[in-house]
């Protein structure tokens, strides 16, 4: 059976901060960390640890930011632009956020999101001596489909598709019901999850090659 635990980071994530020390009381909880563990941490938190934040004044200064971001536009109309990232992900303003309880501020994705999620499995196996598989996650809305659903960015420990043909983004998807902003949860532990999982893939293992997209 598979659980999920929301891990709160007791306080708003600054810059420059240790990601991995900040979660460790919360995440304490839940110790010994077992093999069947898997630790969800939302991009927002890793940029936003790493400072990776900017400050816009206008729509245009906006824009300029995304497209910044962005290999290419795909579609744009005054609001919105979907793009193809830095990372290759296709997706809604090149995965740019507003800032939590900020009008001015955007939160980038991180550059280099596998790296990302390594950096956090090797702090922990540092700090605790528990070995476990990371998900960066993030959210994005779907071709036909409205809202968003969590997917997997950045991969550690684990493999991009089953043997079944099911990827990482499905445990993205679970662990985002329990992440609260608001509340400054912005990871969660999912545990339960098959040993099958555990590989040496990366995010971006799972990015469909453009030749093969229907939709563009």
């Amino acid at each position: 059976m598979i659980s999920i635990f929301p891990i709160s980071n007791g306080s708003q994530i600054i810059s420059n901060e240790d990601f991995v020390e900040k979660i460790l009381p919360a995440l304490s909880e839940y110790f010994p960390l077992n093999n069947d563990d898997v630790l969800v941490v939302s991009s927002l938190a890793i940029s936003l640890a790493q400072g990776n934040v900017v400050s816009y004044k206008n729509l245009t200064e906006k824009n300029a930011i995304i497209e910044g971001e962005s290999k290419r536009i795909i579609r744009s109309r005054p609001d919105i632009k979907i793009s193809e990232t830095i990372h290759g992900f296709i997706c809604e303003d090149a995965g740019v956020q507003k800032k939590y309880k900020s009008d001015n501020e955007l939160v980038l994705l991180p550059i280099d999101i596998d790296k990302a999620a390594h950096s956090v499995r090797l702090g922990l196996k540092n700090q605790t001596g528990y070995d476990c598989p990371v998900i960066v996650s993030g959210n994005f809305h779907r071709p036909f489909r409205l809202g968003e659903v969590g997917v997997a960015l950045g991969i550690s420990g684990l493999n991009a598709l089953n043997e079944n043909g099911i990827t990482c983004d499905s445990i993205a998807s679970a662990a985002e019901l329990t992440m609260d902003y608001s509340n400054n949860i912005y990871c969660t532990l999912v545990r339960g999850m098959p040993i099958s999982y555990k590989g040496n893939s990366k995010g971006k293992d799972i990015i469909r090659p453009i030749i093969e997209e229907l939709f563009l």
